[in-house]
């Protein structure tokens, strides 16, 4: 292996236990990555011989980061699911996620709320789950939210 690259081994192995090599007969690829910034080591397994030791521990790394940004994304954008797998689909769901916790950042400051973020998107998802749960002519705003809802004899766009 070429010495400060990070990779320690690269090996061709087979998986050894009886149902695992039932399951998958084939040969793996085991490669062992030492991280230069963290000094940890990681072992991947890789049914992939094209492609360079670095590369794989690269492509494991990239991986990573987009598992945490999904994690990210479920916590902060409050997306418990898709609707739609497509690309555009996700994509679409994503863009309203984050132009709503954009715009609840901007609410908070201007209306120079106390709680984090996180506990506004909780709390409005709550009174909006509970608010289109009702009869659709009969819609509910509660908190922030209130004080831009149309009155009785408002209409949410204008005609004109």
């Amino acid at each position: 292996m070429p010495p400060g690259t990070g990779v320690s081994l690269d090996q061709t192995v087979l998986l050894g236990t009886d149902g695992s090599a039932r399951n998958y007969p084939d040969t793996l690829r085991r490669v062992r990555f030492v991280d230069p910034e963290t000094n940890r080591r990681f072992i991947f397994l890789t049914n992939n011989f094209e492609l360079p030791a670095l590369t794989i521990a690269q492509l494991y790394k990239s991986r990573w980061r987009i598992e945490l940004f999904f994690n990210w994304i479920k916590q902060h954008l409050r997306i418990k699911a898709f609707y739609r797998y497509s690309e555009n689909a996700v994509k679409t769901q994503i863009w309203i996620a984050v132009a709503s916790y954009v715009l609840i950042a901007i609410l908070k400051k201007r209306l120079l709320l106390n709680a984090s973020l996180h506990e506004i998107m909780r709390r409005s998802m709550k009174s909006y789950r509970y608010s289109a749960s009702t009869s659709s002519r009969k819609r509910q705003f509660y908190g922030p939210a209130a004080r831009f809802a149309p009155t009785k004899n408002q209409r949410y766009f204008s005609t004109n």
